[in-house]
């Protein structure tokens, strides 16, 4: 009798190892995926960020180009199908953190009076600061469609920002 207990013990735990691999197996394969996504839509980000940066640094030398700061921005990140959709523009400060209108070429200096005023000093400045915001976004579709747990499609956004001098 006791031959057969052994028996009966060392067959019934045989199909174990098949359940537990059919629980444990989609899981896993939720985590692989899950990782992989995350891991190209993050290598996505990370080129976005760049082309906008690319972008700034054209700016800076080129503040007037915008239609060469957004094809900078666009041949810069070539490694996706998913084209980039920049856009820029021209911002403007005193140095008191006011914001102005940028002034065009030969056009008057807006910086005047108490806008003129340098906060930590109190002293008269009446410098005029040129920012140049490079922005771009992306979309970006999963690789696996995830139904109600996640977004299979996401808009990644970039933004940078480089002074003028």
């Amino acid at each position: 009798m006791t031959r057969k207990r052994r028996w009966l013990r060392r067959g019934s735990s045989e199909g174990s190892v098949a359940v537990e691999m059919a629980l444990v197996t989609p899981i896993l394969l939720v985590l692989i995926f899950g990782g992989v996504d995350y891991g190209l839509m993050f290598d996505m980000q990370s080129g976005l960020e760049g082309a906008t940066r690319a972008g700034a640094e054209y700016a800076r030398v080129e503040a007037n180009d915008t239609t060469g700061i957004d094809n900078q921005v666009t041949a810069a990140d070539q490694m996706f199908q998913t084209p980039i959709t920049p856009s820029n523009q021209m911002v403007c400060t005193c140095v008191n953190g006011g914001a102005v209108t940028c002034p065009r070429p030969g056009g008057t200096d807006p910086c005047t009076g108490a806008m003129a005023t340098n906060p930590w000093t109190g002293a008269a400045d009446p410098r005029l600061l040129e920012y140049v915001e490079v922005k771009g976004s992306q979309n970006y579709s999963a690789l696996v469609p995830w139904g109600n747990i996640v977004s299979s499609s996401q808009t990644l956004n970039a933004w940078t920002v480089a002074r003028i001098e």
